[in-house]
């Protein structure tokens, strides 16, 4: 396919705005060259039924033998009290009489030569000034010759008019490209009006906030609005199927083989053996993770809220511990959602938590905090914490500091794991506030819609 336009691609805005004001040009355009044409049409009318009347008085004072009568003939006030000066000329066989502004020759003649009798216009010249005049040819009865009766006023009485009424109408047409574009512009806003909806809608969507685009749409837009819910239920469809296999994947794969390894360590397996279960393992690691991102990539629209989770597991953490009365103190404010998977998000805390409770002895915390376009969410305790050089070997999957409880070591590693595959973070350190264990779990926030 042949691209006409390698420019930048226009906006709807654009396109339709250039449009419109491309169409009131136009028709600015045709009124201004319409107005010019009817206005000269009405100055020169007028002037030509003046010098019209000037060559009836000269036809008027002819004798029948061709000759001007000086005593019958009647001058227009023009010819005497006119600013700029008029001009007459008779020419007979009998001889030739003139007056006010010496006339030329005809310079630009009527396209066709109208009819013996019948008056028409053409251009004459008096020293620099461009003459209007009109002319009339006669035959008079027992004359071989015609009469030519002209009379001929400056080009100056159309031309001054004519600008000074074109000056206030061409300023009334500026203001009425103005006025058109501005109504233009509202109509185009109030007309593109649906379609910024759909787009705060679709970012609505994307955001979490909806599961799909509802509102009333024009006829134009319904048909996209539908697609575009097709294409969400047909996303999220292979989303849940994505994050099922990466489920069974991880089930079925990681903790049996996880189980092997420590086996294998405990009864003493040698070296080669073990390294080659680890590499197994880290294979599996490694496309496990690019089949979680997969997943990740196709739930864009993920959203968190993270006070609702923080407070469902808090109280199944006081149900889980009521034996050992921990007090839960939790500081969350009005935080913005997370861009992660409910799900996730619930997996996560729910590690951290289940963690602090197991090891503090009276106090369990739960804050947040803002960190750029990242949520900070703290999880502390009182308990005795962990050595600065054991937090990392708390973080590997597989390992366990104490060896008395029960279970595979891999909450804190599963925290991070899962904390790093959305861009964020898990960090372990001492807590400020009650000399125990703080964990900082930093994941992205959802930014705000359209």
């Amino acid at each position: 396919m042949i691209r006409l336009w390698r420019g930048p691609v226009l906006s709807l805005r654009g396109r339709l705005l250039i449009a419109a004001g491309l169409t009131i040009a136009l028709a600015v355009g045709l009124t201004a060259l319409s107005t010019r044409y009817l206005m000269t049409q009405i100055v020169t009318q007028t002037l030509d039924s003046r010098i019209d009347s000037q060559i009836l008085a000269l036809d008027a004072a002819l004798t029948p033998q061709g000759r001007l009568d000086l005593q019958r003939l009647r001058l227009l006030p023009h010819f005497q009290t006119a600013p700029l000066q008029w001009g007459w000329r008779v020419e007979s066989p009998e001889g030739r009489w003139s007056g006010g502004a010496n006339l030329g020759e005809e310079e630009a003649a009527p396209r066709q030569r109208p009819a013996w009798g019948q008056i028409y216009t053409s251009q004459m010249r008096h020293g620099g000034t461009v003459m209007h005049a009109r002319n009339l040819r006669k035959f008079l009865s027992g004359q071989s010759g015609a009469v030519v009766l002209t009379v001929a006023a400056p080009e100056q009485l159309i031309t001054e008019p004519m600008e000074a009424a074109l000056k206030p109408a061409f300023v009334a047409l500026g203001l009425m490209i103005v006025v058109l574009l501005a109504v233009a512009y509202g109509q185009l806003l109030y007309s593109l009006r649906p379609v910024l909806d759909l787009r705060r809608a679709v970012a609505s969507v994307r955001d979490g906030q909806q599961q799909e685009v509802h509102g009333q749409w024009p006829r134009e837009l319904a048909p996209l609005s539908e697609e575009l819910n097709g294409l969400i239920r047909q996303n999220a469809s292979g989303l849940e199927n994505a994050r099922l296999h990466v489920a069974n994947l991880a089930h079925g794969l990681k903790t049996p083989l996880a189980t092997l390894t420590l086996r294998l360590a405990r009864q003493g397996a040698d070296a080669e053996t073990q390294a080659f279960v680890a590499d197994m393992a880290r294979r599996i690691d490694h496309h496990l993770n690019r089949a979680r991102s997969g997943a990740q990539m196709l739930g864009g629209r993920a959203s968190a809220d993270v006070s609702v989770i923080v407070g469902r597991l808090v109280r199944a953490m006081q149900h889980l511990h009521e034996d050992r009365a921990l007090s839960f103190a939790m500081d969350l404010g009005a935080q913005p959602k997370l861009a992660v998977d409910p799900a996730d998000l619930d997996e996560m805390l729910g590690n951290l938590l289940d963690n602090a409770c197991r090891y503090a002895r009276r106090n369990v915390g739960v804050s947040c905090r803002v960190e750029g376009s990242l949520l900070a969410l703290v999880v502390e305790d009182d308990g005795p914490g962990i050595p600065a050089h054991a937090i990392e070997q708390a973080l590997t999957h597989g390992t366990r500091l104490d060896e008395s409880g029960q279970g595979y070591g891999f909450g804190l590693g599963i925290v991070r794991e899962l904390a790093e595959f959305y861009g964020g973070s898990l960090e372990l350190t001492d807590s400020l506030q009650w000399n125990g264990l703080s964990a900082v779990l930093r994941l992205p926030r959802r930014e705000v819609g359209y």
